[in-house]
């Protein structure tokens, strides 16, 4: 397998794939970036839709390159090799080793989820940070969840950032994205129980069934959920604080109710 070689910032390629870095960029062209060997070959394994990679001969580990080739090549898709200068520019971050890869964005239409016997689905509603929605996915991932859902998203799903704190997770999930009366009404119709995570509930996460069909509810990290979810049809639950802090990163509060639906499954 032979990359070609892209010298100039003045490239097409290289100008097109600059413009994935932003939201508008993306949703332009419905594609997705995504950055990571890990990451692009968990990609690879999930099925996405890969358009092109990109490689840095500079700072990508031959031998890593070597373990990776026979899946890249399987794919028949073109493979672009940039000097450090042009990657960096596209690789932002501190983890940069190498590779990424450029593919269509999945569907995330909430009429594709397939629920199981006892479904275990997360719903995150206008969560900001993309970095939060790939640790949730991250922690989705290891328990075995349904699906991952954004409500009334205000940040992309498949955000680089997203992927990257995800580990590739991300690709591995059921996801989709609406508003959220479409998806509250998505769980109810679907006979889903729903519990979100509250501060000043009542009632302990420990406490609650999480054995039956369950959705765990979590909100916006500084406004939390919006008042659609305030009603007899969703139980409200919070951890207990016994500090002086009165409630946790949305990422950690998810993987703390995720794992205990878990324990009590597997109970």
């Amino acid at each position: 397998m032979n990359p070609k070689q892209i010298t100039s910032q003045e490239n097409p390629k290289f100008k097109a794939a600059l413009k994935l870095l932003t939201n508008r960029g993306r949703q332009q062209r419905d594609q997705i970036v995504i950055f990571g060997v890990r990451e692009t070959l968990r990609a690879i394994d999930a099925g996405a839709n890969i358009a092109e990679i990109y490689i840095c001969g500079d700072i990508l580990k031959p031998e890593v390159f070597a373990s990776a080739e026979t899946r890249l090549a399987t794919l028949g898709k073109p493979i672009w090799d940039l000097p450090l200068n042009l990657f960096t520019r596209l690789a932002y971050g501190d983890r940069v080793d190498g590779m990424l890869a450029v593919a269509a964005r999945p569907n995330s239409d909430l009429s594709r989820i397939a629920l199981n016997k006892s479904p275990l689905v997360i719903v995150l509603e206008s969560v900001e940070k993309p970095g939060n929605i790939g640790a949730v996915a991250r922690s989705a991932d290891a328990i075995g969840a349904t699906a991952l859902l954004l409500a009334s998203p205000i940040t992309d799903l498949f955000h680089p950032n997203s992927i990257r704190a995800s580990l590739g997770c991300i690709f591995s999930l059921q996801t989709a994205v609406a508003e959220s009366e479409t998806v509250k009404l998505w769980l109810l119709q679907n006979k889903l129980s729903i519990v979100a995570a509250e501060p000043d509930a009542k009632a302990l996460y420990t406490t609650v069934d999480l054995k039956k069909p369950t959705a765990i509810v979590l909100g916006n990290e500084a406004r939390g959920l919006s008042k659609i979810w305030a009603d007899d049809e969703v139980q409200c639950v919070r951890l207990p604080m016994r500090g002086l802090a009165d409630s946790l990163n949305v990422s950690v509060t998810a993987a703390v109710m995720m794992f205990e639906a878990a324990r009590q499954r597997i109970g």
